[in-house]
């Protein structure tokens, strides 16, 4: 008697149920330039916006 392919077929489904129930949370926070950063994380992307600038002359003071 051979069970390889149950053992194969135990395997791939127990795959499939680690992926769906250790799915990371990811963060995208939106910080005007100033305010203090968040901790970095692999799972966040934060977004910084820029201070609008009086004028732009080609070069920035």
């Amino acid at each position: 008697m051979d069970i390889s392919r149950e053992l194969l077929g135990l395997k791939r489904r127990a795959m499939e149920h680690s992926i769906k129930e250790n799915v990371p949370t990811l963060s995208m926070p939106i910080i005007n330039e100033g305010d203090p950063m968040p901790e970095p994380s692999i799972w966040s992307l934060p977004i910084i916006i820029e201070k609008k600038r009086d004028y732009f002359n080609g070069s920035e003071k």
